[in-house]
C-alpha cells in the first residue's frame, strides 16, 4: 500500500513507499519551499537529464547532501514531479507541465498534457466557454513563458481552433482579446488564421446555398485553409 505525505493541498500518495522519501534509504535531500524530499542520486540521474547534468558536474552542488530546487515553483507541482497524485485542476496540470519542462522530464510532460486535455474536456462540459479565458491567457498570453512549439501550447491552440465560434461570441473572451494581453503575437496570428478560415467556410456555405456550386476559393483561401487545418489537427482532443 502506498504511503502518504502532506503537501499544501493535503495528503497525496507515494508511487513507491519502499524507496520514495524514506530517510534511511536516501543519499540526497531535495529542498523547496520549506519542504524536503529524501531521494536517490542514481534514480534522479536515470530519470532526468537535468539531474544527470547537475549531479555529475564539477560544481560543489554535485557532492552536496542537499539539493535546493528553490522557492519559485508550486509545491504541489514539485511533489507531482516525483510521482505523486494531485488535484485534477487545469492550473495544477499546467504547474506540473512547467515543472517537468524546467527539469527536463519528457514522460511527466506528456502525463501533464494528457491530464490537462482530460480535465479541459470535463471543465467544458460543466462551465461557460468564457471561463477558459484565464487558462488561455496563462498559456498563450503576452506574459507567457511557453514557447510556440511546447506541447501544452499546441494543445491550447487546438482549443482555439475547435471552439473559435463559441469564443468569438463570448463577451469575456472578446473583452480580454481587446485588452491586448490574452494572446501573444504568435497565438494572435494563429487565432487570426482560424477566424479567416471560419469566414471562408461561411462564404463557401453561402455560395453553395445560392448557386448549388462549390466555391473553389483563391490561392490565399487555400493557404489559410491549410494553415488552419494544420493548427487543428485530425481530431478535437477536448471532445466530450
Amino acid at each position: 500500500m502506498a504511503s502518504t505525505a502532506t503537501t499544501p493541498s493535503g495528503p497525496v500518495a507515494f508511487a513507491n513507499s519502499k524507496i520514495f522519501n524514506i530517510e534511511e534509504n536516501s543519499d540526497i535531500i531535495l529542498t523547496f519551499n520549506g519542504q524536503k524530499i529524501y531521494a536517490h542520486r542514481i534514480i534522479l540521474r536515470m530519470w532526468s537529464p537535468f539531474f544527470e547534468r547537475a549531479l555529475t558536474s564539477k560544481f560543489a552542488v554535485a557532492q552536496s547532501q542537499t539539493f535546493s530546487l528553490g522557492d519559485d515553483d508550486s509545491p504541489e507541482a514539485i511533489w507531482a514531479m516525483f510521482h505523486l497524485n494531485g488535484e485534477n485542476a487545469l492550473d495544477y496540470h499546467i504547474d506540473v507541465y512547467e515543472i517537468a519542462d524546467k527539469y527536463d522530464c519528457p514522460s511527466l510532460r506528456q502525463k501533464a498534457v494528457q491530464g490537462f486535455s482530460n480535465c479541459m474536456g470535463t471543465f467544458l462540459a460543466d462551465s461557460e466557454i468564457g471561463e477558459t479565458v484565464p487558462i488561455i491567457r496563462r498559456i498563450c498570453g503576452s506574459a507567457t513563458s511557453h514557447p510556440a512549439n511546447s506541447e501544452i501550447r499546441v494543445l491550447m491552440v487546438k482549443f482555439l481552433y475547435y471552439h473559435s465560434a463559441e469564443l468569438a461570441g463570448d463577451i469575456d473572451f472578446v473583452e480580454a482579446l481587446a485588452r491586448g494581453d490574452l494572446l501573444d503575437a504568435a497565438s494572435a496570428k494563429d487565432f487570426l488564421t482560424i477566424v479567416l478560415y471560419a469566414n471562408f467556410c461561411l462564404r463557401k456555405a453561402a455560395h453553395y446555398s445560392e448557386t448549388k456550386r462549390k466555391l473553389t476559393g483563391s490561392l490565399a483561401d487555400r493557404s489559410i485553409r491549410k494553415m488552419a487545418i494544420d493548427l487543428g489537427g485530425d481530431e478535437n482532443p477536448f471532445a466530450y
